[in-house]
């Protein structure tokens, strides 16, 4: 068979086509048949992984009534969102997070519980060790978080978290201090303020 000018093994015609899939064995057929679906389900999938936005972690440490109400109140905003961590955890598009986080917090606050914002750290490092670096993390991650507003330009947190005793009497009180500086001409509001209150109150334990 005289090949096209693109060198292909059939005429880009319609009857140039059917000439070359009736002149192929069944077998052939049925190949080509597979290699097609499995290419047209990979270009899917791939399209699909390439669009899903990226997800990171919104809270978690969770009990199951407060990943229940968290979720139904991204369900009512109609935002995105996945649990992970056998439902202890719960994920936005990285983009959302940081505003979900101010928005959501004084509602978790109020229950009385807390809850985290990332996991643990390395099993290698001591106790000491382990508690001051997840101190700094802790500290980056709520200013981050608080930077996200756009009324703030700037914000340092820092938290105090004493050594836990044995006994009751022994245990110290963590607080933290945040430092805000504010855009020109421009006010945080009610909402927001108690936001942030809730947000860096809800992440530490006990404050």
């Amino acid at each position: 068979m005289a090949r096209g000018p693109l060198n292909l093994p059939f005429e880009l015609s319609s009857s140039g086509l059917r000439e070359y899939w009736s002149s192929r064995s069944r077998p052939v057929q049925l190949s080509i048949i597979i290699v097609g679906i499995a290419l047209v389900v990979a270009l899917v999938m791939i399209a699909g992984y390439f669009s899903r936005p990226s997800m990171e972690v919104l809270f978690r440490g969770l009990d199951a009534r407060q990943a229940r109400e968290v979720a139904e109140k991204l369900e009512e905003m109609g935002m995105t969102y996945e649990l992970a961590e056998d439902g202890t955890a719960i994920l936005v598009p990285r983009e959302e997070r940081d505003r979900l986080r101010l928005q959501l917090s004084p509602d978790l606050y109020a229950q009385g519980t807390g809850f985290a914002l990332f996991e643990g750290n390395g099993v290698m490092m001591s106790d000491f060790e382990r508690r001051r670096q997840w101190q700094i993390a802790l500290q980056e991650e709520l200013r981050r978080t608080i930077v996200s507003i756009d009324a703030v330009e700037e914000a340092r947190v820092h938290l105090v978290l004493p050594e836990q005793g044995v006994f009751l009497r022994e245990q110290g009180t963590p607080s933290a201090s945040v430092w805000l500086r504010l855009n020109p001409l421009v006010t945080l509001t009610e909402k927001q303020i108690k936001g942030i209150l809730y947000l860096v109150a809800g992440s530490v334990e006990n404050l």
